[in-house]
């Protein structure tokens, strides 16, 4: 049997590729991508083997979470009188982009709560328009519950259009603020989206939280685009609302940040020992910062996911 012979040369799809190629270096494509991969922000490998943490922390219990999902929620009386109350901080999401897995969320709180129930919401940064009065918005409010032991935090919310937007709302007989007048929930239920996806550093990446300027180490439990989770000592605590100055290590890569203390919490090692533990949250991030965080995080992400699916190989 003469088995006939393949002509010689470039495939039709490899001449197809250089023609592509060749159109994108005209437009100046090419260059910029490769510039954009040369400048790409990517986690630093941790040099050596892994050091030992600090504190051996169960990472299935931290804050001694437990599979609440399928317990019942509190009554909608409970609810309501734990969420919707003057000070309380609730995140406006405006709107989402599933498949670039991003979320838009503005952070407020209650200001005020009319007899018709109407909340008056502190004004966001960015602030909500009055050209976006009518567009329908979800509230979350995030909260502490001690129906079971240890306790359980549950974020609930409901949706509702935004009635008006007031520059110059007096809150107290010396204070106007600009708010935002949304209607009062009549029922709220549990919210599953999630603000920012959160990544908890692997073992063989370089990813530090310090306190800046003195360099103080934190241990670093889990952290996404909205905040941090940490652990200390239990002798340090940190008031809820304090803010404090951050730097986020990575190898050469210095990121600071401003955390703002929203909870604290104890849980216990495995050795029995309690710790304290810290939750923040990012403010005042500059857009540049941002950007920085966004990269690293994102190939934090990718790289825990290759290792999970055995693309990369666990060192």
């Amino acid at each position: 049997m003469r088995i006939a012979r393949l002509p010689g040369g470039k495939s039709r799809r490899e001449k197809r590729r250089e023609r592509e190629r060749a159109q994108a270096r005209r437009l100046g494509l090419l260059e910029r991508a490769e510039a954009e991969e040369a400048t790409r922000i990517k986690p630093a490998r941790r040099k050596g083997p892994a050091a030992p943490p600090p504190v051996d922390l169960p990472l299935s219990d931290l804050l001694s979470r437990r599979r609440t999902s399928s317990m019942p929620l509190p009554s909608q009386e409970r609810l309501i009188a734990t969420n919707i109350r003057l000070r309380h901080h609730v995140d406006i999401i405006l709107g989402t982009d599933l498949w670039a897995e991003e979320i838009e969320v503005r952070h407020s709180l209650i200001e005020d709560i009319d007899e018709q129930g109407r909340l008056y919401l502190a004004q966001t940064a960015p602030p909500i328009l009055r050209s976006q009065v009518g567009q329908l918005v979800e509230l979350t409010f995030l909260s502490r519950y001690f129906d079971v032991p240890g306790g359980r935090w549950l974020r609930v919310g409901y949706a509702t259009p935004i009635r008006e937007v007031i520059p110059d709302y007096r809150v107290s007989q010396h204070l106007t603020e600009p708010v935002i007048v949304v209607d009062g929930p009549k029922k709220l239920v549990p919210v599953s989206v999630r603000t920012a996806f959160r990544v908890v550093p692997p073992d063989d990446l370089d990813l530090r939280l310090v306190i800046w300027p003195e360099g103080t180490p934190l241990g670093l439990m889990d952290i996404s685009m909205g905040g941090a989770q940490v652990y200390h000592d239990l002798g340090w605590y940190f008031s809820k609302g304090r803010r404090l100055p951050l730097m986020l290590i990575s190898g050469e890569l210095k990121l600071m940040l401003t955390g703002k203390v929203v909870r604290t919490d104890k849980v216990r090692d495995r050795l029995g020992w309690e710790r304290r533990v810290t939750s923040f949250q990012f403010v005042e991030m500059d857009p540049k910062t941002k950007h920085k965080l966004s990269q690293l995080l994102t190939e934090v992400y990718r790289h825990v996911l290759a290792q999970r699916s055995g693309i990369a190989p666990r060192e």
